[in-house]
């Protein structure tokens, strides 16, 4: 394979995971009844230093938080190595996402870092790791 091709496999799949992406936020800031899906069944969540794990018990945490509004001003997307991707089960990406978000009428500034896994069924990237700070 050429560099050409890894580039452009990378690229296409970098793409797919940015669909993803712009997508969560306008999802937990408007329809989190929908976050369940956009996350790998067996994913894990620390959000401010409390962990959760399972899509559904993350959806239940998120719903729990006060009305959000994120403005993201970087995202940053890579795939990982194929040894890394063998190792997690599937072809994989990191993204590390800043920006500032408002919870319940204070604004903070944030960052996320997500592992995303393809879904092996419908080649859709999911979250199987978020991990999301206040950075102020």
């Amino acid at each position: 394979m050429s560099s050409g091709d890894v580039a452009e496999i990378d690229r296409k799949a970098c793409e797919q995971a940015m669909v993803l992406l712009n997508l969560y936020h306008e999802v937990i800031d408007r329809k989190r009844e929908c976050l369940e899906q956009m996350y790998h069944d067996n994913a894990s969540l620390i959000w401010n230093g409390n962990p959760v794990n399972g899509a559904e018990a993350i959806k239940n945490y998120l719903q729990a938080i006060p009305d959000t509004e994120h403005n993201v001003q970087s995202i940053d997307v890579q795939k990982l190595s194929p040894l890394a991707s063998q190792t997690l089960g599937g072809e994989c990406m990191t993204a590390n996402i800043g920006g500032s978000v408002i919870v319940g009428g204070i604004e903070h500034n944030f960052t996320q870092s997500l592992v995303l896994i393809l879904d092996p069924n419908d080649k859709k990237p999911r979250i199987l790791s978020d991990r999301f700070r206040y950075a102020d």
